[in-house]
């Protein structure tokens, strides 16, 4: 057969032996080549399908209860917060109609002493009128004196008796000691009445004294509502910002699941792509092997042979490109998915911590309003012992002292509170700019990275499938490598 080819004058050169050689071992070259990206690719199919998408699978399902549960335990957990505010609201408003009919009445009261007094200075004035008629009397009874005397000295003349003088000079000495009584009694009354009317003054002062604290404390109280009621409307703020947040993140999560099939799709039309290839290719070989047994005299044949092998080798070459743009995408995925962990786990421990500050501040407004609702306590026994001492002033008098006292102490720890209610805000809301600041660079970080919060999760079996990766690859395209050397 060789010889006859060697003999024929169709033929140009006898280095055709030579150039089916070199197609046969680019032919199998090729096939080569190709059965190592097929294996490569089922390879990288086989780790996609076993391990990351499973794991992917399970850690979204997994995800997406933690959500849901998390998600109920906080509606739960915020409407009892918000059932417990709303009865605290409830109390206080109950406590600030208390002390509203509390000043009404110690109004009352400061009319009723105001009338007091006024009866208490007509009195005095009555008094002072009593008092001026005994010294009327007594001029009247200087006179009357006078009038005995001169009578006296007529009968001491006329009857010269030294019995009837004895008489009437007790008479007269008498009636002296009488009205010397009576202007002491009125002058003891006097002094009383001055007496009375200072403390009933004293009295009123204290109340009035009192009243404008009772509006202090009702202003004060009255403040206190409006904060929870912001607070209250603040938190309900949150919580819908929360819960669009949450429908932004699921909507993220089905956009990537999409992505997803829709990658793993092409990779399956790639492998069948890929796997047509080798067909023809392996077709073409044995088309090939028959016709250089036929007729090796055919070189058109073998151009287009080559051309056609030409254009394999180069379609070859573009999926092996295509498919190491994959592996680095996915390397560099896997890459940014790990530094997204790291700062989804920084991220979350200072949401942890700020939680934790959150619910202190929590527990402390609560002591906060068992200490207000013991002062108000407080408040209502003081009150309770002022109303006492319109029955006994003179024991009530120590009382209101130490009642002042306790007052005093109770305005000194109101105020101590409200110095820690003022710096605890201060720091809730140094928690809230750190939260704020944190998270704004936590988005500024996914958009940097084109990701989402749901994919940051524990990758250690989509680095460890990276690995995989990159163990199959480097011993898989060695031979290729050395083959097209």
């Amino acid at each position: 057969m060789e010889q006859n080819l060697q003999k024929s004058p169709q033929l140009g050169h006898p280095l055709d032996i030579d150039d089916t050689k070199y197609v046969s071992g680019l032919s199998t070259i090729l096939v080569a080549t190709i059965q190592e990206a097929k294996d490569r690719i089922s390879q990288i199919e086989y780790i996609f399908c076993s391990q990351l998408f499973s794991n992917f699978q399970s850690q979204s399902k997994s995800l997406q209860k933690i959500y849901s549960e998390a998600r109920k335990a906080a509606e739960d957990a915020w409407k009892k917060k918000e059932n417990d505010l709303l009865l605290a609201i409830e109390n206080l408003q109950h406590e600030n109609k208390l002390i509203l009919e509390e000043n009404r009445s110690l109004k009352l009261e400061k009319s009723k002493f105001v009338n007091h007094e006024d009866l208490f200075s007509k009195k005095i004035y009555e008094l002072q009128e009593e008092l001026k008629q005994p010294f009327q009397k007594e001029e009247d009874l200087q006179q009357k004196t006078v009038e005995v005397a001169n009578g006296g000295k007529m009968q001491v003349n006329l009857l010269e008796a030294p019995e009837a003088k004895a008489a009437v000079r007790i008479n007269m000495e008498k009636i002296v000691e009488e009205l010397e009584e009576k202007n002491n009694l009125l002058l003891k009354k006097q002094r009383g009445l001055e007496l009375e009317n200072q403390e009933v003054r004293g009295e009123l002062l204290r109340k009035f004294r009192e009243v404008d604290e009772g509006m202090e404390l009702q202003n004060k109280l009255l403040q206190l509502v409006q904060s929870r009621a912001t607070l209250i409307v603040q938190k309900e703020k949150q919580l819908k910002e929360q819960e669009e947040k949450t429908n932004v993140l699921l909507a993220k999560l089905e956009s990537l699941e999409k992505d997803f099939y829709v990658i793993q799709e092409k990779l399956s039309a790639k492998t069948d792509e890929v796997e047509k290839e080798k067909e023809l290719c392996e077709k073409l070989l044995k088309e090939n092997e028959s016709h250089l047994l036929s007729s090796v005299t055919n070189e058109q044949l073998l151009n287009t042979y080559i051309t056609e092998n030409k254009s394999l080798m180069v379609k070859v070459q573009k999926l092996e490109e295509s498919l190491d743009g994959l592996q680095k995408e996915l390397r560099m995925r896997a890459e940014e998915l790990a530094g997204g962990r790291k700062s989804q786990k920084q991220l979350l421990q200072q949401i942890d911590s700020n939680n934790l500050e959150m619910l202190k501040i929590g527990q402390q407004l609560e002591v906060l309003e068992k200490e207000k609702t013991l002062l108000l306590a407080k408040t209502k026994g003081l009150e309770e012992k002022v109303d006492k001492l319109h029955v006994d002033l003179r024991l009530k008098n120590d009382e209101t002292s130490e009642g002042m006292e306790l007052h005093g102490k109770l305005l000194q720890q109101i105020e101590t509170k409200d110095s820690e209610l003022l710096s605890e805000k201060k720091k809730r809301r140094d928690v809230i700019a750190s939260y704020k600041s944190l998270k704004s660079q936590y988005n500024f970080l996914l958009a940097k990275c084109g990701l989402t919060p749901e994919i940051m999760l524990p990758l250690s079996n989509i680095e460890d499938g990276s690995d995989s990766l990159r163990r199959n690859s480097n011993p898989v395209t060695s031979p290729g490598k050395l083959c097209c050397l």
